[in-house]
């Protein structure tokens, strides 16, 4: 009957599948000629993020002084970098040479390399591993010379107790920046090892004129007002040598006795004592 017809239709429809699915799933293949432009020009969207993320874009100057060596000092010295530099093996940059040979490279391919070098120097700086980290440096500097690689190598020579070289290096910084703080910082640390304490001393207040509460200077300056102190006794001696040859001559009666008879003579005499008064 035409009742019985269209029940078998109902259920015909109800369990009938979709004839689109949707794509919830890489497993699934997409409809042919829906998607497939869309896919397309997303797989080459992702492909061209991908390689603009890998494309380096190089930076200002002004961002090579992110990283502070200072702090990197602290965090090594308070234990949250606990990693030996006895434990780190040089071999690996044991044929890496010191110098970069820079012919035919424009100038902002230049600057990528030396910043790239410069970091490689400030993650081995992290790991504790300041011999490897002076290469680097010292690669950086031979691409583009530059203050914060200077600055940098002469902290890690510092952490080498190289005083010399280190002093080499604050020296060229301060010629290139003259006022830098960081320089006269680590020249300071320089001249305070080399016991030159009246230098060090010089270096640690320009600093704190600049920046009063710097931990680091305010330190160092007791320490070397200490070590300053400490380090003239011959000074003190000197002046205890003064003393005795006054307390001989007061002690002689008869001059004293000699002197004062010979003034009360002279000043009896009015004669004698216009010569004394002039």
């Amino acid at each position: 009957s035409w009742t019985d017809e269209m029940k078998q239709k109902e259920n015909e429809a109800k369990y009938r599948k979709p004839e689109v699915e949707c794509l919830d799933s890489e497993n699934h293949a997409p409809i042919r000629g829906a998607n497939a432009s869309v896919l397309s020009h997303q797989n080459g969207f992702d492909k061209k993020k991908s390689t603009d993320r890998k494309r380096v874009i190089p930076r200002d100057y002004r961002e090579w002084d992110k990283f502070d060596v200072e702090k990197e000092c602290a965090k090594i010295d308070e234990g949250k970098q606990k990693i030996s530099s006895n434990t780190i093996s040089n071999d690996g940059i044991s044929g890496i040479g010191k110098g970069i040979d820079t012919t035919g490279m424009t100038d902002q391919e230049k600057m990528v390399l030396a910043d790239r070098e410069k970091d490689k120097g400030n993650e081995a700086f992290r790991a504790g591993d300041h011999k490897e980290a002076v290469l680097y440096y010292t690669r950086s500097i031979s691409v583009i010379p530059n203050v914060t690689a200077f600055n940098n190598r002469a902290q890690a020579e510092i952490k080498l107790q190289n005083w010399k070289k280190a002093l080499n290096d604050v020296e060229k910084v301060l010629e290139l920046e003259p006022g830098n703080l960081k320089a006269h910082l680590r020249r300071a640390t320089v001249h305070k090892h080399s016991a030159n304490y009246q230098a060090a001393t010089d270096d640690l207040k320009r600093v704190l004129q600049a920046e009063p509460d710097n931990p680091i200077a305010k330190n160092l300056l007791q320490e070397v007002e200490q070590k300053l102190k400490d380090s003239q006794p011959i000074g003190k001696m000197k002046k205890k040598g003064k003393r005795m040859l006054i307390k001989e001559i007061e002690g002689s009666d008869d001059e004293k006795e000699g002197t004062f008879t010979n003034e009360n003579k002279a000043t009896s005499n009015p004669k004698m004592a216009f010569y004394l008064s002039n």
